[in-house]
């Protein structure tokens, strides 16, 4: 057991109050190490925060310990081990939570060597009472942070353990002494530590040694962009500045170096071209006409060959430098050979002596016919081939005839067997098989053979050969001399009424089916009977009444067979006036009623059930001025009984309860008119959209979601700027919302907008919320984490400026400070509040409809750590360093 510093404990237990000696068996508590690049901004969380698991040797990080609670009093005290293997991580530092580091309390003691963090956590300061914040309860509570090291490729498990202390642990408020190990759940985390994980981190960003790439989290070299164009004169380079691959022709690299074929020039594309030799013809046709490249001169030599006119057979023509052509000798025929025929082939330009096989024949057939060798001269003949390929003809010659005989001969053929009959023999097809003896006796089911040995044919009697394949009807059977007779059928009854008893040819097996039709009571209410195929017949299950709409009444109805299904209205009735009767729909269940009062400047008073008019004209006056917006002022957000003073400034029928933005964008829109034209700023059936006076299609507004690494300096600009969506991992980025009205119709401009913007909850976190200067009235943005959503961000103009957003001028709503959480695409989009304020437009008061609104979409890249760059070092680097 280790020895261990009682002190912290037992000051905790001073702290927590109220000690009690109960057993702990029942409550749990839950112990987690989370690993992150850079630490939680926030000591609590609803849930616990994304680790991080990989990292770069060298790369520095945080290990926090979080520790969550059963126990109704919340945490006082913890202190447990932290484990690591220590070749791959390292501790560096320790600090301590705000929550548990009361009066110096914290304890903590780095051991790398033995990879351990030992006696790590604190004390939590007691409240007073004591123990009434209930620390860990619920919600986590961070305990400590460990800051540390990666050091070297390979994966640790970094590990929260027991004390194995009997004094020392995890403390309970009120609850004296330790919770045992069995009721703590310690919790792990495993982090892998190597050169790479993604191509993105060994990339040097030098485009001619190609795109490096991380094979088994270790980096490998690029292979480099091919040079060559395959145009050999052209000089391939690689331009590193504009990453591109350069090709430029080169004249020189076509020079042959000789004058005689004039200067070659390169084509980027047709690689070298020749050059334009000198003239060198004098006139003489039978001379070759050349340039001599030693000594520069053009040389006219006579050849023989330019006077040749294409006829061999009356001699080789010669070439004169002066009398140009001349005429030729014929060649000599004979070769003195006596069976040749001598000729001369002009086609081929040669003498030709051809043998001639009639020269030498001798007029016998039967030894051959004689030939004539262009060398040896007359040739014995070799004597015709006697076989036809047919074994069993006898093969002779016939000198008389002059042709070759081949006689069919049965005798050959015979193979000595008698039950394949006589064979004979054919001229053409040789030898053919004989007639084999009868051997059916007229019984189909007799098996017919013949004995070979005893040269006699056998008829055997085989029931086989009366089966006709059908298990049902029996088995078959043959005699000798009645033929085939029938079988006897199985029996089909298996005792069980309700059963279907039937023979299955198919698999050939007595079949007995449940039917549950033979069981059938004729009533419906009770369900339907069923057969058991052991017990006989079974009583059923009565149909499901409930079709899941909570107003109607469920009955079943036996003369028709149906279950009823009957709408009741009675079952929606919310016993409110102002909404209508809420009335029942067999399909949509309860649906809500037809506002009460619905005509121009009409407000629904619930307590009066009456319609009043003029809702803005809060102080009575005739007008909607500076004096009903005093009233309005002291009532913003604040929500009122139904009998408040405040209820008059609930405009928006956002169930009347609270006053809003939603109430302001309609109040901002009527501001300085009279009561009798107060038509355009009526009460929450016109705000909600349902009834707007002066709204038309051709409203249109859009909305943009822009994304930079550094905020606008502008909240108004013509054109958008360009979106940044490639960020790190806990870079501090921001997503500003901009709008803009996009039609023509009128030059007002936007009264206010609220929208809500979604993100992904485990990969976006959100540092700030910053309103646009355009509109700062009433502005808002609830952050609701745990739900990925940032909702009711943006706010109203001021009345000074009607022409806000339109003539197509951009105006910023808001801007979000966030950080990127988690690797990979993250995808933010825009949509409608969840409340009835929206985008409102000066003159055309309420919400705009869904459909005349553009809701967006962005989708950024966070790469989840900084580029690591690696490049190996090669042998000679440090040579004179």
């Amino acid at each position: 057991m280790k020895a261990r510093n009682m002190t912290p404990c037992l000051v905790a237990m001073a702290l927590v109050g109220v000690l009690s000696t109960d057993a702990l068996a029942v409550i749990r508590v839950t112990i987690r190490p989370v690993t992150r690049q850079v630490a939680s901004a926030s000591d609590t969380a609803a849930t616990l925060p994304t680790a991080q698991t990989q990292f770069v040797p060298g790369e520095n990080f945080v290990a926090e310990l979080w520790a969550q609670t059963t126990e109704v009093n919340g945490l006082s005290s913890v202190t447990v081990d932290l484990t690591f293997i220590n070749t791959v991580v390292a501790a560096q530092t320790i600090t301590p939570a705000a929550l548990f580091n009361a009066s110096g309390l914290s304890t903590g003691t780095i051991n790398n060597p033995g990879g351990l963090v030992d006696d790590l956590g604190g004390s939590h300061a007691a409240a007073s009472p004591p123990c009434s914040d209930q620390v860990g309860l619920s919600n986590w509570a961070r305990v400590a942070i460990v800051d540390m090291q990666a050091l070297a490729n390979g994966t640790s498990v970094i590990q929260s353990a027991d004390t194995a202390s009997a004094i020392l642990g995890t403390a309970i408020c009120n609850e004296f002494g330790n919770v045992v190990p069995a009721d703590i759940d310690f919790g792990q985390v495993t982090v892998t530590v190597a050169d790479c994980f993604d191509n993105i981190d060994c990339d040097d960003a030098l485009f001619c040694n190609g795109p490096e790439t991380c094979v088994s989290n270790v980096c490998q070299a690029g292979t480099p962009p091919t040079l060559s164009d395959g145009v050999v004169c052209t000089d391939d380079t690689c331009d590193e500045v504009n990453n591109i691959v350069v090709n430029t022709p080169n004249d020189a690299n076509c020079d042959n170096g000789l004058f005689c074929d004039g200067t070659e020039t390169c084509d980027a594309t047709l690689d070298c071209q020749a050059g334009t030799p000198p003239t060198l013809t004098d006139g003489v046709v039978c001379t070759d006409d050349t340039c001599d490249e030693v000594n520069n001169v053009v040389v006219n030599t006579p050849n023989d060959a330019n006077c040749d006119n294409g006829l061999f057979c009356d001699g080789s023509e010669t070439c004169d430098a002066t009398l140009d052509c001349q005429a030729g000798t014929p060649p000599t025929l004979t070769d003195g050979v006596v069976c040749t025929d001598d000729t001369c082939d002009e086609v081929n330009n040669v003498v030709v002596n051809t043998p001639n096989d009639a020269n030498c024949d001798n007029g016998l057939f039967c030894d051959g016919s004689e030939t004539c060798d262009a060398t040896l001269d007359c040739q014995a003949g070799s004597p015709p081939t006697l076989t036809d390929g047919v074994v069993c003809t006898d093969d002779t010659c016939d000198e008389v005839n002059d042709v070759v005989v081949n006689t069919p001969t049965d005798a050959n053929c015979d193979n000595g067997l008698f039950c394949d009959g006589a064979e004979t023999c054919d001229a053409m097809l040789d030898c053919q098989s004989g007639t084999p003896p009868t051997l059916t006796d007229g019984i189909v089911c007799t098996d017919d053979t013949c004995d070979e040995v005893n040269d006699v044919v056998l008829n055997t009697s085989n029931d086989a050969n009366c089966d006709n394949g059908l298990f049902c009807d029996g088995a078959e059977t043959c005699d000798a001399t009645l033929d085939c007779q029938s079988g006897t059928p199985p029996t089909l009854s298996d005792g069980v009424v309700c059963t279907d008893d039937t023979c299955d040819e198919v698999n050939n097996i007595i079949v007995n089916t449940a039917n549950d039709a033979n069981c059938d009571n004729g009533l419906f209410c009770d369900g339907s009977e069923t057969c058991d195929v052991t017990l006989d017949c079974q009583t059923g299950t009565p149909p499901t009444l409930t079709d899941g709409v909570a107003c109607t009444d469920d009955t079943c109805d036996e003369v028709n067979d149906v279950v009823v299904n009957t709408p009741n209205d009675a079952n929606c009735d919310n016993g409110l006036f102002c909404d209508g009767s809420e009335t029942c729909d067999a399909t949509l269940d309860c649906q809500i009623g037809a506002p009460v009062c619905t005509a121009s400047c009409e407000h629904c008073d619930e307590v009066g059930a009456t319609c009043d008019l003029c809702i803005l004209d809060l102080d009575f006056n005739g007008v909607m001025g500076t004096g009903d917006f005093a009233l309005f002022a002291s009532c913003f957000g604040g929500c009122y009984l139904s009998t408040d003073p405040c209820a008059g400034s609930n405009f928006d029928g956002d169930g009347g309860v609270c006053v809003g933005t939603g109430d302001f964008s309609g109040f901002v829109g009527c501001f300085g008119q009279i009561c009798a034209d107060c038509g355009n700023c009526a009460g929450p059936t016109l705000l909600a959209g349902r009834g707007q006076v002066g709204a038309t299609d051709d409203v249109a507004v859009t909305i943009k979601l822009v994304t930079l690494a550094a905020a606008s300096a502008d909240d108004v600009l013509p054109a958008l700027p360009p979106s940044e969506t490639f960020f790190r991992l806990n870079q501090r980025f921001f997503v500003e919302v901009w709008a803009t009205r996009t039609d023509i119709s009128t030059r007002d401009g936007l009264a206010a907008v609220f929208v809500d913007l979604m993100f992904d909850v485990d990969a976006l976190k959100v540092d700030d919320v910053i309103v646009g200067r355009s509109m700062p009235t009433f502005a808002g943005g609830i952050v609701e984490a745990d739900l990925g959503l940032v909702s009711q961000l943006g706010g109203c103009a001021k009345l000074s400026s009607p022409d806000l957003g339109a003539d197509g001028m951009w105006v910023r709503v808001a801007t979000l400070a966030v950080r990127g959480s988690a690797g990979g695409p993250l995808t933010l989009s825009a949509g409608p509040g969840d409340e009835v304020h929206g985008v409102s437009i000066v003159n055309e008061l309420g919400d705009l409809d869904s459909y005349r609104v553009d809701f967006p979409e962005i989708v950024v890249d966070i790469s989840r750590r900084p580029v690591v760059r690696k490049v190996p070092r090669r042998i000679g680097d440090d040579i004179g360093r």
